[in-house]
């Protein structure tokens, strides 16, 4: 994007052919703009043809001839127990439920919430014809 957005804006400053977005303007809300009043037919020839274009495709090729200079390493699927496994995607679902603790113990109080709830409706009922109709109805 460069220092204040200024690559971005440029390149988007060449799709209008305009002098650039006016001071004091959001660059989001300039390039926005821009892809509001242009079509993607626009953007994808002018993208080819500028230097952010061929600085991309030299950058993907450098990154592919690093890759292929190193060996790939495979992990083969008897390299983990079932129980390691279950251990690692316990771990990582644990780490990703708790990033956010406010949200979490919000969604364990409904559940606490609705489960006393639904303890109380279906708590006590009779077994007969009238407890069946209740649970039903519940």
């Amino acid at each position: 994007l460069g220092p204040q957005s200024k690559t971005l804006v440029d390149y988007f400053t060449s799709l209008t052919g305009e002098e650039g977005p006016p001071i004091f303007v959001n660059p989001a809300d300039f390039v926005l703009g821009v892809l509001d009043d242009g079509s993607a037919g626009d953007a994808a020839p002018t993208f080819k043809l500028s230097n952010m274009s061929e600085k991309m495709i030299s950058l993907i090729d450098e990154d592919m001839r690093n890759v292929s200079e190193h060996p790939t390493i495979l992990i083969k699927h008897g390299g983990l127990t079932f129980f390691r496994e279950f251990r690692l995607l316990f771990c990582r679902q644990f780490l990703v439920q708790w990033r956010n603790p406010s949200y979490s113990l919000m969604r364990m109080s409904v559940s606490a919430g609705a489960t006393f709830l639904l303890g109380l409706l279906f708590f006590d009922i009779k077994k007969n014809v009238q407890g069946a109709v209740f649970a039903i109805a519940a």
